[in-house]
């Protein structure tokens, strides 16, 4: 369904842009889609990440096995900022015991997940500090329930790794469930008009109420 609604929406930006005499028309896709549909969900927009998302083609996503499931995001190539043409995030069961990324293999100064401080290093090497970015989430935290974090006196994960878990997984459903579904209407901003059909996409926490139980049992850690 959303490759076709992509398909009439990417025909009728051409045919608009040929009365224009633009070159543009001569691209393939329509420019900057995924980052616009991004852009447009206060969740995922980092402005200094926006040169290197407007090299995004495509998201997807693919169940796994058990219910498990894993996010690509499939980027241009070559682009100035990273080797990579797919980036990959993954979500395993049971209770998301594990979320596995992927290596990003940036081109050297392009690592848009840290920024350059003043000075030098006692090596005379640039020194570096992390930053929010959205690339970060493909780094995602290792949160195992055997792991040393675990509060054993009552067998629950403490509230710092519970909350990283949820947030995590947060991200991962709305990427999965909200953005790629609904791609045209973020990219539209349909999605952001109030009292309108799709006014709940908006909503700032996820809505718990299908059969994933995963997300169950994390809401009731």
């Amino acid at each position: 369904m959303i490759s076709l609604e992509l398909n009439l929406l990417e025909r009728k930006m051409k045919y608009v842009a040929r009365d224009k005499g633009d070159e543009a028309t001569k691209e393939k896709g329509i420019p900057q889609f995924w980052l616009t549909a991004m852009k447009n969900h206060k969740l995922l927009a980092q402005e200094h990440d926006e040169v290197a998302l407007k090299y995004l083609k495509d998201i997807k996503w693919y169940r796994i096995y058990g219910g498990s499931f894993r996010l690509e995001f499939v980027f241009q190539q070559p682009n100035p900022y990273f080797e990579n043409e797919v980036l990959t995030k993954s979500y395993k069961r049971p209770l998301m015991e594990k979320t596995t990324g992927c290596v990003i293999k940036w081109h050297h100064g392009k690592d848009l997940t840290h920024k350059f401080l003043e000075g030098m290093s006692k090596n005379s090497k640039r020194m570096t500090k992390s930053c929010e970015s959205v690339f970060n989430f493909f780094n995602p935290p290792q949160l195992c329930l055997h792991e040393k974090h675990i509060d054993y006196n009552d067998g629950y994960l403490n509230g710092e790794v519970k909350s990283k878990l949820n947030y995590d997984f947060f991200i991962g459903k709305i990427i999965r469930d909200k953005i790629i579904p609904h791609a045209i209407s973020w990219f539209t901003r349909e999605a952001l008009e109030p009292g309108g059909e799709f006014e709940d996409l908006q909503d700032d926490w996820y809505d718990y109420s299908d059969d994933d139980e995963d997300a169950e049992a994390i809401k009731n850690l």
